[in-house]
């Protein structure tokens, strides 16, 4: 955790915003890709655990809720116009 707080920190201290509001589980990693029309997320699960993820994409306003499996991936597929699922894979 001590290195998650200082990237924290210093990401905070350079004015770097998240590009989602909320907090992904210990184990998960969540990350989108911006693309021309659309936003990709991609949400890995290290944990041992089923996970819940909920985020808000702050590009599109969508709220992204839900389970990952353990070590289990999922593909999830925004339109930047108006936040709707245009794909998901992984379910």
């Amino acid at each position: 955790q001590p290195a998650a707080e200082m990237y924290s920190w210093a990401l905070n201290q350079a004015s770097v915003e998240k590009p989602y509001i909320g907090q992904a589980p210990s184990g998960v990693l969540v990350r989108p890709l911006v693309l021309a029309d659309s936003v990709l997320y991609l949400i890995v699960s290290e944990s041992e655990n089923v996970e819940k993820v909920s985020v808000h994409d702050r590009l599109t306003g969508a709220e992204i809720n839900m389970t990952v499996s353990p070590g289990r991936a999922e593909l999830l597929l925004l339109s930047r116009k108006d936040g709707h699922v245009l794909a998901r894979f992984g379910e």
